[in-house]
């Protein structure tokens, strides 16, 4: 058997770090992972709102609808016709990458405020 045989493919492509990749596997996990994969999503975006100023109503608010509306694309992604499942798959990419990155932001803008004005403080008392 040569190394380069196609049946062992030892560089064989995937689709590392894309939404595509992300959706597959969470159609591979059982229901129980899949909604707690949900309420995460939701508990980090209204966390990221609070965060921002926004009251625990309002950021409850908005992580809900946003991890409601990403899990309803999913499963529209999913059970569509071929041209559906695109465009319901063009959406859950223009809706999540937004909704991940924008918390991210926030948090690590928050730690580096942490990072510069908790020694300062303590070097004030």
């Amino acid at each position: 058997m040569s190394y380069f045989e196609p049946s062992r493919r030892p560089f064989e492509r995937r689709r590392l770090g894309s939404w595509t990749d992300l959706l597959d596997g969470l159609r591979r996990r059982p229901p129980r992972q899949q909604a707690v994969a949900v309420l995460l999503l939701a508990v980090y975006v209204a966390a990221a709102a609070w965060l921002c100023g926004a009251g625990w109503a309002a950021g409850a608010w908005t992580g809900g609808v946003v991890a409601l509306g990403l899990a309803g694309l999913a499963l529209l992604e999913r059970k569509s016709a071929p041209l559906a499942s695109r465009i319901a798959r063009m959406l859950f990419i223009a809706i999540a990458t937004p909704s991940v990155l924008v918390p991210a932001i926030v948090f690590v803008a928050i730690g580096f405020w942490l990072l510069i004005s908790l020694p300062l403080w303590l070097y004030r008392r």
